[in-house]
């Protein structure tokens, strides 16, 4: 019995006959939820995993009174910074964001985000280029690791939290270890445009798939329609 009053069972009769209660079609609708987010952590694996070895293949060989210098180091160090200050960013605009327009649309704008970094990796010629899309991607990285920490919380249940968040850590670090691989030994500019497809894939699933944040939905004032979403 709670501070209420009122009688609480936590047995685990109690748990199956919950379980037992949710509709088949619900239980559908949270698998592909979380098909969705595995999808964009994963993209932001891949982009968090640009490796040295890509950024060498686009930093420029300068000549200079015949002495060639190689600014792959320094070009390195520059663009993970510019990386991590475009993180810095994304992570603030959820704050603003979130409770606006929904979890949904700032899922939508990190996909979009994403999309843009590796168009922009693809078509990079000099270095200007080259950071510009480093700052994107950051923000991209920024924004979805935010939102989906709000996510998680609010569309699972207590029980289901600590599957759903480590699936999308799993995913997360998984596109980053084939983001490394991949681009190491394939450093080409063909590669960004094949993993820009992840990205796609991510906005795609977000407008079939992806359901509100019923504590979005609620807070607008659809109360009724806030309880079929939680899981």
């Amino acid at each position: 019995m709670n501070s209420l009053g009122c009688r609480c069972d936590f047995s685990e009769e109690s748990k199956q006959d919950n379980l037992q209660d949710i509709p088949q079609s619900n239980v559908r609708q949270f698998n592909l939820n979380l098909v969705s987010l595995c999808l964009g952590a994963a993209s932001i694996g891949l982009t968090l995993g640009w490796p040295e070895s890509s950024i060498t293949y686009h930093v420029n060989i300068i000549k200079c009174d015949d002495i060639c210098y190689d600014l792959s180091n320094d070009g390195s160090s520059t663009i993970h910074m510019i990386v991590n200050l475009g993180s810095c960013l994304g992570a603030l605009v959820p704050a603003c964001l979130v409770n606006i327009s929904g979890r949904r649309h700032s899922f939508c704008i990190s996909a979009i985000s994403s999309i843009i970094f590796w168009l922009i990796l693809g078509i990079a010629r000099d270095n200007i280029t080259l950071m510009l899309g480093a700052a994107v991607g950051g923000f991209s990285a920024g924004l979805f690791i935010v939102t989906s920490t709000m996510y998680v919380g609010e569309v699972s249940s207590p029980d289901q939290r600590g599957i759903v968040g480590s699936l999308a850590a799993f995913f997360a670090y998984l596109g980053i270890v084939i983001s490394t691989t991949i681009s190491s030994f394939h450093p080409d500019q063909l590669i960004p445009l094949l993993m820009c497809t992840v990205s796609v894939g991510f906005l795609l699933t977000i407008y079939f798939w992806m359901i509100e944040s019923p504590y979005y939905i609620y807070e607008t004032g659809k109360v009724r329609a806030s309880y079929p979403l939680s899981f």
